[in-house]
């Protein structure tokens, strides 16, 4: 008993390491890019914003179609071998069109084209997002495990509510799709 629950801490916790550096990695990307100027570019270029929304809508309805797809005795599973939660996670950040529209326009407010850049007013900013993002994505992924313990114990419901979940990823990468 011990040693496979100790196993499945370790897992859970190397998960969790992963899918919080990945969504803080992806975050920082985003808004150092929109400090480098990407905004700017995205702002005026409609073609790649849009070029950018439609993968994200892509990514989003693949991953739904999966969730629908998937059986209460073939559950639904991101391939989630060793390496492959970070990339997963950073991707999905990276994609994210909610976080993408934030960055970019947040924190150009913070740019005076006439002053010279105030590098550490950034990189407080980074820091403060960075902790707030591992307290979100350590909360977060606590209490998935914890619901997912107890669904174990209601495969149907858990299997409904997959579906249930795969549809609403699918109308959010729809929806994408249609937002002008």
């Amino acid at each position: 008993f011990f040693s496979s629950r100790r196993r499945h801490t370790r897992c859970l916790s190397d998960w969790s390491s992963d899918v919080c550096s990945s969504d803080l990695v992806g975050d920082q990307v985003l808004m150092w890019a929109a400090v480098a100027g990407l905004a700017a570019v995205l702002k005026a270029s409609a073609l790649l914003f849009s070029a950018l929304q439609w993968v994200g809508a892509i990514y989003l309805g693949y991953l739904g179609l999966q969730m629908i797809r998937a059986t209460a005795h073939e559950p639904f599973q991101l391939d989630m071998s060793s390496g492959r939660y970070f990339r997963q996670a950073f991707f999905i950040t990276l994609l994210n069109p909610k976080a993408i529209i934030f960055y970019m326009a947040f924190f150009p407010l913070f740019l005076d084209p006439q002053a010279p850049p105030s590098w550490m007013t950034f990189v407080l900013m980074a820091l403060t997002v960075a902790g707030l993002t591992w307290l979100y994505g350590a909360g977060l992924t606590l209490a998935a495990h914890h619901v997912a313990g107890r669904m174990q114990r209601f495969p149907r419901l858990g299997s409904w509510l997959q579906r249930l979940a795969g549809a609403a990823i699918l109308g959010f990468g729809l929806r994408l799709v249609f937002i002008k």
